[in-house]
């Protein structure tokens, strides 16, 4: 087991284990797929389950993994309050969503 493993494993808050998986992979910041699928992966590791990919969507579906709104909406937070947890895109989206608000604003 590697370190990122035992330490994910110890941590209960979603917010600790996002902010965990930001830091060990960084191209996780601009990307939520990654960063649900590298959370998915280490909470499968917790569970020591060898199973199929359908097996994994019933889990899913019995709520036995974390939701991945869930995970993308902490990861939202952690960079909007922490400037080193921020992905090479994060003002680039900011300021895409600034333009957009001042569009909607002068309608």
């Amino acid at each position: 087991m590697n370190n990122t493993n035992i330490i994910f494993n110890d941590l209960n808050k979603i917010k600790d284990k996002v902010k965990l998986l930001l830091v060990e992979h960084p191209s996780t910041k601009d990307n939520d797929n990654e960063l649900v699928c590298w959370f998915w992966y280490y909470e499968s590791k917790n569970e020591n389950k060898d199973f199929s990919f359908r097996d994994f969507l019933t889990e899913y579906k019995n709520n036995n993994y974390t939701n991945s709104d869930n995970i993308t909406r902490v990861r939202r937070k952690l960079q909007e309050k922490e400037i080193n947890l921020r992905g090479k895109t994060y003002n680039k989206r900011q300021n895409i969503c600034s333009d957009l608000k001042n569009k909607i604003h002068k309608l």
